[in-house]
């Protein structure tokens, strides 16, 4: 995963260009996957990658969002 982290390092501010996230509207604890699409501020093309989110407690009590695994970077138009 160090690897990973060293060749995805971009200069720059990260921009979060898009997320479709399964969990989104769910009112109580569920697991899921989200695509993420961002880039960095010096970078012209973004990076797709897939978030595996557990969401815990509900919308009373408030919700923990904790990521459970990141994956590689995927084909643009790809879904998780």
């Amino acid at each position: 995963m160090l690897g990973d982290a060293r060749r995805l390092k971009r200069a720059g501010q990260v921009l979060i260009l898009a997320d479709q996230s399964q969990t989104a509207y769910s009112l109580t604890s569920t697991v899921g996957d989200t695509r993420i699409a961002w880039k960095a501020t010096g970078n012209r093309f973004p990076v797709v990658q897939c978030v595996r989110v557990e969401r815990s407690g509900n919308v009373l009590s408030g919700l923990v969002i904790r990521l459970l695994t990141v994956s590689v970077p995927i084909p643009d138009t790809a879904d998780c």
